[in-house]
């Protein structure tokens, strides 16, 4: 999981979603499990030692959300 910095002051905690490894694009969600950001690796790494972004401990709070939201739009499409 890490937090984004947006606007300075906003924060957004996203979790790691999908990551590529043809074009090493990683894409982050938030707690709906809607798309908040696309990084490469190298632009990450910039954001990473500039202190835009930083990276949390894993919070099982995060899974289980995103998990529930997940089970219900798969309920929903049944």
């Amino acid at each position: 999981m890490v937090e984004n910095e947006v606007g300075g002051e906003n924060l957004l905690r996203l979790k790691l979603a999908v990551r590529i490894p043809a074009t090493q694009k990683l894409i982050f969600v938030d707690r709906l499990g809607l798309n908040r950001t696309e990084y490469t690796e190298k632009s990450l790494i910039g954001d990473l030692v500039q202190g835009h972004v930083r990276i949390l401990s894993e919070a099982a709070e995060f899974d289980d959300t995103l998990s529930r939201v997940v089970g219900r739009i798969r309920v929903g499409k049944s």
